[in-house]
C-alpha cells in the first residue's frame, strides 16, 4: 500500500491540494483499469486452441517465447543476413500447410526475389548459388531449372494464390501500410508479414 500523499508548503489557492489529490485518484483508477484489462486479455489468450498459434521458425525460439498467437504483433530483429527473411519464409510455408492466407509486404526484398527464394526452397536449391549464377554453371543446371520452372508454375496456381499474396512496393510509409493492410483484409489474410521495417 502506498504512503498517503503529503503536501508541504503553502498552496497558492486552497483548492490546489484537492486538485492534486483528485488527479492522483483519477490516475490510480486509470492504472487499475489497465491492469484489469491486461489480466482479462491474458485470460482470453489461454482459451485459444493450440492450433491457433503459429510455431516460431526455430525450435529454440519456440521454447523461449512460444508461438505467435492470434491478434498479436511479433517483431523479429537482427542484423542483415541473420535469417529474418528465412524465418518469414518458413512461417509462410507452415501457414500454407495449415490452409491459412498470408499477405506479405516486402519492402527490403522485392516480390520477384521472394518468389525466387520460395521456388528455391521448394526445390531444395541454395538461393545464394542461384542468385550469384553459380548454380547455372553446374552440369545439372537444366534439370534444376526444370524443377524451378515447375515451382513457379505451382506459385501461379489458383490454390497457391488462394494462400499467398505479395504486395508490390519498396517504400512503406503510413499511407502505403494502411493501403496494404486494407488489401490484406480484403484477401482474408490471417497473417501479415512486413519484411522489413527501417527506423
Amino acid at each position: 500500500m502506498s504512503a498517503p500523499l503529503r503536501i508541504v508548503g503553502r498552496a497558492a489557492r486552497p483548492s490546489a491540494a484537492l486538485d492534486v489529490l483528485e488527479a492522483r485518484a483519477e490516475l490510480r483508477e486509470e492504472v487499475e483499469q489497465a491492469q484489469v484489462e491486461q489480466i482479462e486479455a491474458a485470460e482470453r489468450a489461454t482459451k485459444s486452441p493450440a492450433d491457433a498459434y503459429l510455431p516460431q521458425a526455430w525450435e529454440p525460439l519456440q521454447r523461449v517465447v512460444g508461438g505467435i498467437g492470434p491478434g498479436t504483433i511479433t517483431t523479429w530483429v537482427g542484423p542483415s543476413g541473420n535469417g529474418k527473411t528465412t524465418a518469414v519464409l518458413t512461417a509462410i510455408e507452415r501457414m500454407q500447410q495449415r490452409d491459412e492466407r498470408v499477405f506479405v509486404i516486402g519492402t527490403e526484398t522485392q516480390p520477384q526475389k521472394l518468389r525466387q527464394q520460395m521456388a528455391c526452397r521448394a526445390c531444395g536449391v541454395d538461393f545464394g548459388a542461384y542468385a550469384t549464377g553459380v548454380l547455372q554453371q553446374r552440369a545439372d543446371w537444366p534439370a534444376v531449372q526444370a524443377r524451378l520452372n515447375r515451382a513457379f508454375v505451382q506459385q501461379k496456381s489458383s490454390e497457391a494464390q488462394r494462400h499467398l499474396q505479395i504486395a508490390d512496393g519498396t517504400f512503406l510509409d503510413p499511407k502505403m501500410l494502411e493501403r496494404s493492410i486494407a488489401k490484406a483484409v480484403a484477401f482474408g489474410a490471417t497473417c501479415v508479414f512486413v519484411d522489413h521495417l527501417d527506423n
